[in-house]
């Protein structure tokens, strides 16, 4: 636990250089702890993903550097074995979101309000430092820090004034995610927040008041570019109006990176060009489109390792997200509140976000994934301990 939460502390704020320390503690942790190892199904999954991912560097035009980034991916995996180990209560995992969100918003999300005020920006879009000196990924780390601000918001375990807290965190992330003017991360909170959202504040006329005082506050500080931005999605619908969706043209020439990045799956469907060599692949087979990113997570995956390496990805991410979804459903049947699923819907955002952006390789995705994985074992345990009486 403590290692996780020392990596935690060093990946989130970025400003304390002792990720390496808490991997390895976590690792020790691990080994030593004196109880069985937890391995379960998605950690075996991202374990054969990293064997393919070693296997298909040999076969690479860039041997070298699928090989450094498949040592990179094996650390993300380490790190997903820690996280489902470490966090085996409840009191663990109040804990653990709490360091998450206090040093989520300590750090970058103070850094990128501070720095917006300040008119350090890229095209008027917020931005940090580090990590989040990509809009796009500021926004989509937002998102994932939303999902454990409204658990914490909603939890009635919470004394008020955390609460309280949680829902000023909801808000101030909101305006982030807005003032990056990420269309894909909007989308993805719409869709998987939305509904939910809605429902709440159909529950709680209180809450509906509130939501739009909050609402008109955040709208009062976004700039009227944020707002045209999201309005010209509407010519992301059309290859013949895509060029006048930004006046910089990321969103037509993204549509040719995805064309590109298609034929590269089409050519290797198997192996791939090695993982992490798309953009020198790139380079070389579309020096007109240059060294760039494929913005989509899924046609990443599928050109730097085949449809076997995609399926692999896609089917632990799955597995973790059914587990949640089952245990829920099971909980019920057991009288047993299941909490809220504020977490998974906003995994489940980032997901959608990742058709524009690659999020396959971050260490953020591997800690969510085993906070939720772990929240769904512990709702399990006690889910199945009280059937068992009633039986």
């Amino acid at each position: 636990m403590l290692g996780l939460c020392l990596y935690t502390v060093s990946v989130v704020t970025v400003r304390v250089p002792l990720g390496d320390v808490g991997v390895v503690l976590g690792a020790l942790g691990v080994v030593a702890q004196g109880r069985a190892m937890r391995f379960p199904v998605p950690v075996a999954l991202l374990a054969a993903f990293c064997a393919w991912a070693w296997i298909t560097a040999f076969f690479s035009d860039f041997s070298t550097i699928a090989l450094d980034q498949t040592i990179d991916q094996i650390k993300l995996l380490v790190i997903f074995i820690v996280a489902v180990n470490a966090l085996r209560t409840e009191k663990q995992i109040r804990y653990y979101l709490w360091l998450y969100l206090l040093c989520f918003m300590l750090s970058p999300g103070r850094g990128a309000l501070q720095g917006y005020g300040l008119g350090n920006t890229v095209f008027g879009r917020a931005v940090w430092s580090y990590n989040y000196s990509n809009p796009n990924d500021l926004a989509a780390y937002s998102l994932l820090a939303i999902g454990i601000a409204l658990t914490m918001a909603s939890s009635l375990q919470e004394q008020r004034y955390l609460r309280l807290l949680g829902w000023l965190s909801v808000i101030v992330l909101t305006l982030i995610i807005f003032l990056t003017q990420s269309r894909g991360v909007m989308l993805g909170a719409a869709i998987a927040l939305g509904p939910a959202t809605l429902m709440t504040l159909r529950k709680h006329p209180a809450a509906l008041i509130y939501g739009c005082i909050a609402a008109a506050g955040v709208l009062y500080f976004v700039p009227q570019s944020a707002l045209d931005r999201f309005a010209d999605m509407k010519y992301l619908t059309s290859t013949e109006t895509i060029a006048r969706a930004d006046e910089e043209g990321s969103a037509a020439n993204r549509y040719d990176i995805a064309v590109a990045a298609w034929e590269m799956t089409l050519a290797r469907p198997i192996s791939g060009s090695g993982l992490g060599t798309y953009r020198p692949t790139m380079a070389r087979d579309h020096p007109a489109l240059g060294y760039k990113d494929t913005h989509n997570t899924y046609l990443n995956l599928s050109a730097e390792l085949g449809f076997p390496g995609l399926i692999l990805w896609c089917t632990m991410i799955v597995t973790v997200l059914r587990m949640a979804y089952r245990t829920r459903k099971l909980a019920t049947q057991a009288g047993i509140a299941a909490g809220s699923a504020w977490i998974e819907m906003s995994l489940v955002g980032l997901l959608i976000a990742g058709l524009f952006g690659s999020y396959s390789a971050t260490s953020y995705l591997y800690l969510y994934l085993g906070l939720v994985w772990c929240r769904g074992a512990i709702l399990k345990g006690e889910a199945d301990a009280r059937l068992a009486k009633i039986r």
